[in-house]
């Protein structure tokens, strides 16, 4: 549905009242279409100082105190304007880095399943010389060879792709199941409709996959057969078996060390000190604008609640805030030491949230210095006492202790673009994340609120037990103030944590699972190889044996050449890797795409895997007997 602004004024109206002239405006998205001939640089640049105009216009219908301040110049618009070529998603822009590297190693693996299939083929097909040659002796051409083992392997890609269809429409719904609430830019759950459908390009694009598949693996078999290529030599081995099989263990080695970083990172993140207790904490958003609640009476509500769930059973303390940690937003502001000058450099340097006496010790946050905030605090009161975070500390106060912060000044930039003195610092906390586990810990400061909430507001309840059971006391208690106001949200909060790891948790599985379904492939690759290779020296063994070589000499005859194909396919997995760390790292945290233990862990398990897979066709090997040897063919 579309509507005017007008009428979206009307509809969001936050007093209730649509006669009263109210700045407020719910958060919008402009688009427009540019002109022929104008660049995307062009038009920011003539659009930018008129938008600037008209924010300044409504801020000062807002804040009528900003009239008295310095505009900026024309030239110092902060509005930039974002192509919307591929429209506006919130998912693309959170997650398509990694998407993209998972993509990418579904590919590597798409190629890695190619060259094993092409080596067991060209392992089968050498089986098969006798049949072939008694086939061109009744009069099969050479051409009629190579679709008949072209045809068998389309027999075995095409069931293949089309299950492959089959699973990807019967995954969808566990794929929508997993994914995580998205929140817009004001912290607020949105719906997620996507839209996940096999259209006409994905059926192309899966045909042509498939066929392309069964020409890679059997066309190489087909034209490396001896027969076909008129030579007949049991013993002769095509250069292609080596080529596939250390391209197969390059890629399992590939994957597996991207796979290693990933999983470090996502368990790194889960792990790492965040500076507040997310286990013992439940959170419960209320929006008092839904029933269009004055701010007076929204003061009120919020004081309510916040007494009647303070004496529930099993709360050990409770504070509310504006802002919720680790949704993947915050107020944020520019800020200066009082008397300075604050730069353009300076735009948007800190963070802030206003909060309620008794936050930081429901958080879990020491204080370092000073006091927590009182009942008694007066909100209007200037310099307005604020707390503040080491980060904020190092940031404007550098080489100063926590005790020399106390009574610092700070402030908003005046008109004589020095920072104002309306804030003084009266204690310091300890650092903690706020809207991300990736970002940096930011400047923070906290502003009081004794008065109550005049918007929406978020309650922080703190016990010892399970979080999740105070949710429906809660919930009641929120009914005997208003039965028709519902909670927005109402989850502990080591759900929103757990949430911001979506990313990194996809990755780490996903690769896991692609790492391990590569060491899979990578071990029958080097089963079959060597299993043919004994098959194919059969005779050679067999005479060996007779002549007194031991079970030993039997196996270092064996397995060298595989152990350098291995040997080889690990160094040159190693070497791509370092060529494709540059993408890795991008979607790393705090740690180094090249972990000695982990990489050692790579190739540690790559040889078990060998091993385990030369194991039987060794076996075999040392098995034959001498005279049966002699006699095969």
């Amino acid at each position: 549905m579309r509507v005017s602004l007008a009428t979206v004024k009307l509809l969001f109206q936050k007093t209730g009242d649509p006669t009263e002239d109210d700045p407020y405006f719910p958060e919008v998205q402009i688009f427009g279409t540019l002109p022929p001939g104008i660049s995307l640089k062009g038009a920011e640049a003539a659009l930018g100082p008129p938008l600037e105009r008209m924010y300044e216009d409504a801020m000062i219908r807002a804040f009528p105190q900003r009239a008295k301040e310095s505009r900026r110049s024309a030239n110092d618009s902060q509005f930039r304007l974002e192509s919307a070529e591929h429209g506006v998603s919130a998912l693309r822009e959170q997650f398509s880095r990694g998407l993209a590297l998972l993509m990418a190693s579904v590919g590597l693996l798409l190629l890695m399943a190619c060259a094993n299939v092409a080596g067991l083929l060209l392992s089968r097909s050498a089986a098969r010389a006798q049949e072939i040659s008694v086939r061109m002796a009744l009069g099969a051409g050479r051409l009629r060879i190579v679709r008949q083992l072209l045809t068998e392997s389309l027999v075995l890609a095409i069931p293949g792709g089309a299950l492959g269809v089959l699973l990807t429409y019967a995954l969808r719904p566990a794929l929508l199941a997993v994914l995580p609430r998205l929140r817009d830019r004001a912290a607020v759950i949105q719906p997620l409709s996507l839209h996940l459908d096999i259209n006409l390009r994905v059926l192309i694009f899966v045909t042509v996959a498939t066929l392309l598949t069964a020409l890679l693996c059997g066309l190489a078999p087909a034209l490396a057969n001896e027969s076909v290529r008129g030579t007949r030599t049991t013993t002769a081995r095509s250069f292609l078996r080596p080529i596939l099989l250390t391209a197969q263990v390059a890629i399992c080695v590939l994957l597996l060390a991207g796979a290693s970083v990933l999983v470090e990172t996502f368990r790194h993140m889960e792990q790492m000190n965040i500076g507040f207790d997310r286990n013992h904490i439940v959170t419960f958003t209320i929006d008092p604008g839904f029933k269009a609640y004055t701010p007076e009476r929204a003061k009120a509500l919020s004081r309510e609640l916040l007494d009647k769930t303070r004496d529930l059973p099993g709360v050990a303390a409770a504070a509310m805030a504006a802002r919720g940690v680790m949704r993947g937003t915050g107020l944020k502001t520019t800020l200066g030491v009082a008397g300075k000058p604050i730069t353009r450099g300076d735009f948007l340097n800190s963070t802030l949230n206003s909060v309620t006496p008794d936050y930081f010790r429901v958080m879990g946050m020491r204080i370092l210095a000073g006091r927590d905030f009182t009942w008694h605090e007066d909100e209007k009161k200037t310099p307005r006492p604020v707390v503040v975070n080491q980060a904020f500390l190092r940031h404007f106060f550098p080489g100063q202790t926590s005790n020399d912060a106390l009574g610092k000044l700070f402030g908003y930039k005046g008109p004589d673009g020095l920072a104002r003195p309306e804030n003084r610092i009266v204690a310091v906390v300890s650092d903690a994340k706020y809207r991300s586990l990736r970002e940096p810990i930011p400047p923070t400061f906290y502003t009081p609120i004794v008065s109550g909430f005049g918007a929406d507001f978020i309650l922080h309840l703190r016990t010892q037990g399970d979080p999740a059971a105070l949710i429906a006391p809660v919930g009641k208690a929120m009914r005997s103030l208003d039965p028709e106001l519902p909670f927005i949200e109402a989850a502990p909060l080591r759900e929103d944590v757990e949430a911001s790891l979506w990313q990194e948790r996809l990755l780490a599985w996903f690769s896991s699972i692609l790492g391990g379904f590569a060491a899979l492939l990578a071990g029958l690759g080097l089963y079959g190889a060597l299993d043919y290779a004994v098959r194919s020296r059969t005779r050679e063994v067999g005479i060996r044996v007779a002549l007194g070589a031991n079970p030993g000499r039997v196996v270092r005859l064996l397995s060298q050449q595989t152990l350098l194909l291995v040997a080889t396919g690990s160094v040159a997995g190693l070497y791509c890797y370092f060529l494709a760390s540059h993408w890795i790292r991008q979607v790393l945290y705090d740690t180094l795409p090249f972990e000695p233990w982990g990489l050692g862990a790579v190739l540690l398990f790559i040889v078990i895997v060998a091993l385990i897979s030369m194991t039987a066709p060794i076996k075999k090997a040392v098995r034959i007997d001498p005279s049966s040897a002699l006699r095969h063919e």
